[in-house]
């Protein structure tokens, strides 16, 4: 019975890549050719052994904003599926307030954020328009997802806005605080 279960499994895992895990179709005209995009960083990490055992003694990064345009056409060259996953710090007090009648959306939010994210921003935006396909997948939600993403200040301070599991329903209002290096300031989203 267990070999039954893992043939099957074994089945399914390969329909799913060979009818499109993208769940599109791709290759052109074809809408069973898979497309193969590739996540946008690069992580790096000790926890391969038995070296990340006590607290502080594990390793775990993801690949900063730096180089992303040369990283990204190194990855272009090598699928038709631009990829965007966005799982990091949110700046959500860049859009708490809707841009003056007559104003650019992009250009009001892109005032309202660091020049650092703009600029990992906007090497996706090229990546994006470079490729036939694109997948984009946004999470207000942190890693673990048992509560909001942290908000992203600016390109050195982030901060926690939530505890675990907090009442997200629509309309509701998060208040947080933070200090910039000026003293502590109210912030709401």
């Amino acid at each position: 019975m267990n070999r039954l279960i893992v043939l099957l499994r074994a089945v399914l895992l390969l329909l799913t890549f060979v009818f499109g895990c993208t769940g599109g179709g791709g290759g052109g005209d074809d809408p069973f050719v898979p497309l193969m995009g590739m996540l946008q960083f690069r992580v790096r990490h000790n926890l391969q052994d038995d070296s990340c055992l006590g607290p502080g003694d594990c390793f775990y990064s993801i690949a900063e904003e730096d180089q992303t345009a040369a990283r990204l056409a190194q990855t272009a060259a090598d699928s038709d599926l631009a990829v965007l996953q966005w799982d990091r710090a949110v700046p959500w007090l860049a859009f708490d307030a809707d841009p003056p009648p007559g104003t650019s959306r992009i250009d009001f939010f892109d005032a309202r954020i660091d020049d650092k994210l703009r600029s990992w921003i906007n090497a996706f935006v090229t990546h994006f328009a470079s490729l036939p396909y694109s997948y984009l997948a946004v999470t207000p939600l942190h890693g673990l997802r048992d509560k909001l993403e942290r908000c992203r200040i600016d390109a050195d301070l982030e901060v926690e806005v939530t505890a675990a599991c907090p009442d997200v329903d629509p309309g509701k209002v998060i208040q947080f605080q933070y200090d910039p290096g000026s003293g502590p300031i109210m912030a709401s989203f």
